[in-house]
C-alpha cells in the first residue's frame, strides 16, 4: 500500500493500479472512490465533467488528487467505505441522489454478535461498516464472506439452528450453542463463534492480508499435528478467499468491463468498426451511444428503456423510459418501432452517434426502417446473445468480436444496463399498477 499525490492535470502520471482515490480541495476530500484501474477511473471523472454538472463541480474545485494503491479490489471496496464514513465527503453524499446509505452492522452482543445489512447507524455499541453504494454490493459482500467465515444473521434467538446453519454457512450457530448442556463444550463453541466474528471485522476493515496470514499459520499448525482434515478445510477457505479478493465483480460502472483499456483504445476500436461497416464519414473523436430494450410479461405492462453512454461511461441524466402505448399484441419488433419513432420526434434530444438495440436481425430492421422514415442516417446495430454477437444490416452480417475487445465488453455492459432499466420500470407498473410522471 502506498500513497501518492498528483495535480489534477497530470492524469498520465497516475498508475493503472487498484486502489482508492481522493479529489482534494486544500487537503479536504470532496469525493472518495475506488477503482480497479485508478488512471482510467479518474480520467472518466474528468471526461464526465464535460457533460455532468455534479462531476463538473468536483473537478473544478479539486486542486490535487490523492491515491492509495491497494492489493485487491475487494480490499479497496472495504477501505473506500471506511474512508467515506470517516471523512463524509460532500459529493459522495450528493451523488447518491437522496438515497439512504447502506451499512453492514455487527451487533453489540458480547456473546453472540449478529451481522446483517441496515440503512441507519442507530444503535450505540454496535459496529457499522459502510456506507456502500447499493444493496446489491452489500448482499454480495455478505454472501461471499459467509462462504469464508460462517456467521449468523438471525436477529432473535430460538430453540433451533438458523436457516444458514442447515447448509453449513452458520457454524457454530448461536441458537445451537445456547442450548448445549456441557459447559466446556458450550464455552469452546462460543469462543469459536466470537473468533469468526473478529475475522469478519478484519475483512470488513479491508485487512484481508492479516486474515490470510492467520489462516495460513493455522493450516500449517494443523498439518504439523497431522490434523489433515482441518488443514484441508482451511486450505479450501484460503483458496476461496484468494479468489474473492482477486475477482473483479464488485464494480457497478463500466469499469468492470473496460478496465485496463484506455479510452483511446475504445475510440480506436469504435472507429475501426464504424469505418468497416458504416463508412469513414461516421468516425468520431468521441461517441454517444443510445441502447434500447423492451420488457413485458406476455405483452402486459410493456415498457422500453433508452440508456445513454458517452465515451464508454453511463450518462444517467439522459436515460429515458417509455410505456408502450399503441401495440396491444406481443411483438417486440412493433414495440421497438413505436419507441424509436417517439424518440425521434423529440427534436430537443440530441441525436446519438450510434444506436444499439437489444436483439437480432428483426429488431435491427425495425429500427433502421424507422430511421429511414425520419430521413436519418444513424449507424445502428443489434446486439444478440448466446453467444454475444453484433448484427449489422447493410449488408446483413454477423460480427464476432474478440473476447478481449474493449468494444465487445462495453456493448455487454450497455446491453445489461438497458435491460436493468427497462425491467425496473416494467416491474413498477406491474406491481403497483400506476404510471410515473417521468414517462415519455
Amino acid at each position: 500500500m502506498k500513497t501518492l499525490f498528483f495535480k489534477k492535470d497530470a492524469l498520465t502520471a497516475i498508475p493503472s493500479e487498484t486502489g482508492v482515490y481522493f479529489f482534494l480541495k486544500k487537503d479536504i476530500p470532496l469525493y472518495i472512490g475506488k477503482a480497479l484501474n485508478l488512471r482510467a477511473r479518474i480520467a472518466s471523472h474528468v471526461r464526465s465533467s464535460e457533460l455532468d454538472q455534479k462531476e463538473k463541480q468536483i473537478i473544478s474545485q479539486t486542486d490535487r488528487i490523492k491515491i492509495i494503491t491497494i492489493s485487491s479490489e475487494f480490499n479497496a471496496l472495504m477501505y473506500e467505505a471506511e474512508l467515506i464514513k470517516q471523512y463524509k465527503p460532500k459529493y459522495n453524499i450528493i451523488l447518491k441522489d437522496g438515497k439512504t446509505s447502506l451499512y453492514i452492522k455487527i451487533t453489540e452482543s458480547k456473546t453472540y454478535p449478529k451481522i446483517f445489512p441496515v440503512r441507519y447507524e442507530n444503535e450505540r455499541g454496535s459496529q457499522y461498516f459502510g456506507p456502500f453504494q447499493s444493496h446489491q454490493i452489500v448482499m454480495k459482500v455478505l454472501r461471499e464472506i459467509r462462504h469464508i467465515v460462517p456467521f449468523c444473521s438471525q436477529k432473535k434467538m430460538t430453540k433451533r439452528g438458523c436457516f444458514y446453519s442447515k447448509i453449513g454457512l452458520c457454524n457454530p450457530c448461536p441458537n445451537t450453542i445456547s442450548h448445549i448442556q456441557d459447559k466446556e463444550v458450550k464455552k469452546k463453541a462460543a469462543k469459536e463463534y466470537k473468533k469468526q466474528i473478529r475475522i469478519i471485522r478484519l475483512i470488513l476493515q479491508g485487512k484481508s492480508d492479516i486474515v490470510l496470514r492467520s489462516l495460513t499459520r493455522r493450516m500449517a499448525e494443523k498439518s504439523r499435528v497431522n490434523n489433515y482434515e482441518d488443514a484441508l478445510s482451511i486450505r479450501d477457505t484460503i483458496t476461496f478467499f484468494r479468489k474473492l479478493i482477486a475477482e473483479r465483480s464488485f464494480h457497478e460502472n463500466v469499469e468492470k468491463y473496460t478496465v485496463g483499456f484506455p479510452i483511446e483504445q475504445l475510440i480506436c476500436e469504435f472507429n475501426t468498426f464504424m469505418k468497416n461497416y458504416f463508412g469513414q464519414s461516421h468516425e468520431r473523436d468521441t461517441y454517444t451511444t443510445e441502447c434500447y430494450d423492451i420488457s413485458h410479461l406476455f405483452g402486459s405492462h410493456a415498457t422500453a428503456s433508452m440508456v445513454v453512454f458517452h465515451d464508454g461511461q453511463p450518462y444517467k441524466k439522459k436515460y429515458r423510459r417509455f410505456r408502450i402505448q399503441t401495440v396491444r399484441h406481443i411483438s417486440d419488433v412493433d414495440m421497438i418501432k413505436e419507441v424509436i419513432d417517439r424518440r425521434l420526434k423529440r427534436k430537443e434530444w440530441k441525436l446519438p452517434d450510434i444506436i444499439v438495440v437489444d436483439g437480432g436481425k428483426p429488431q435491427l430492421i425495425a429500427v433502421t426502417q424507422t430511421l429511414t422514415f425520419h430521413q436519418l442516417s444513424i449507424p445502428c446495430i443489434g446486439f444478440a446473445k448466446s453467444p454475444d454477437r453484433i448484427i449489422v444490416s447493410n449488408p446483413p452480417q454477423t460480427i464476432y468480436l474478440s473476447e478481449n475487445s474493449a468494444l465487445l465488453l462495453l456493448f455487454k455492459y450497455i446491453r445489461d444496463e438497458s435491460h436493468r432499466f427497462a425491467k425496473k420500470y416494467h416491474t413498477l407498473l406491474r406491481n403497483k399498477n400506476f404510471f410515473t410522471t417521468n414517462k415519455v
